[in-house]
């Protein structure tokens, strides 16, 4: 492929594989993706979003690699909830694309008054945002994904090279899509308290109601609340089917533990 250097193919191939190995949980596996691809494209701030076509999107999650601007990755994630696609200029343009999947940089869809005169191009200079990069899929089910990546003010705009990237990583990734990687209305153990995920880790290291107890330094009780609440959470109802459910979860935490953004996630 021209543009696209061996190195390059490398890096997409091994997030798709990373992708697949935190594909148990449906945030976790988002925020890794998102920060990757921003790192192999050079961006600063990178959002996905699912759903069904002609339906109002769901799940969004943003990613800001900005650690000096801690407001910008909720003010554009509130924008999304409130506003959806619609009132966004570029994505406007991609759902009305007629092809299983299109990868476009923003000025082939939307021109620079058009983009800059927008309500959108507006609160997107006060971000210090401006160049977008964007990837629209349907899956074999039907299922409609959407990528986006921001470059800063002054940065100079996507290119060929990352057009390419993306719609590879795209395209492969949706082979994925279906029994491995979880959708995005599936339980996260994100949502659970540290204490939980702590009684988990004991769990699926075999240990006892007893033995977490004493682990932890808490009483009997509180541990089988714990796990009735883990139970809960999961939508299981024994301790057999919370490990096959949870069994895959093992990288997930290992994820979270080392994440250095793992505490920006938006649910």
């Amino acid at each position: 492929m021209r543009c696209i250097r061996l190195r390059d193919l490398r890096t997409v191939y091994l997030l798709i594989g990373e992708c697949r190995e935190l594909g148990a949980d449906p945030v976790v596996w988002r925020l890794h993706m998102l920060e990757r691809l921003c790192e192999l494209l050079g961006a600063s701030l990178a959002t996905i979003s699912e759903g069904q076509p002609n339906q109002t999107l769901v799940g969004q999650r943003v990613v800001d690699l900005n650690a000096d601007d801690d407001n910008r990755q909720q003010l554009y994630k509130r924008w999304l909830d409130e506003h959806g696609m619609d009132c966004h200029p570029f994505f406007d343009c991609m759902l009305s694309l007629n092809r299983p999947i299109a990868t476009r940089v923003r000025r082939q869809l939307v021109d620079d008054d058009s983009w800059y005169e927008s309500d959108f191009g507006r609160m997107l200079f006060e971000w210090k945002l401006d160049d977008l990069l964007g990837s629209r899929l349907i899956d074999k089910r039907g299922h409609l994904h959407l990528i986006g990546l921001h470059r800063g003010l002054e940065e100079l705009p996507f290119g060929e090279r990352e057009c390419r990237l993306l719609s590879l990583f795209q395209r492969d990734l949706a082979s994925l899509a279906d029994g491995v990687l979880a959708s995005f209305d599936s339980a996260t153990i994100v949502e659970i308290a540290p204490r939980l995920q702590q009684t988990l880790r004991c769990l699926m290291q075999g240990h006892s109601e007893k033995e977490i107890a004493v682990r932890l330094g808490l009483s009997r009780n509180t541990v089988h609340d714990y796990i009735k609440k883990l139970h809960k959470h999961f939508d299981v109802s024994s301790r057999g089917e919370l490990m096959n459910r949870c069994l895959a979860l093992y990288p997930v935490m290992k994820e979270l533990n080392e994440n250095r953004t793992s505490q920006q996630i938006l649910l």
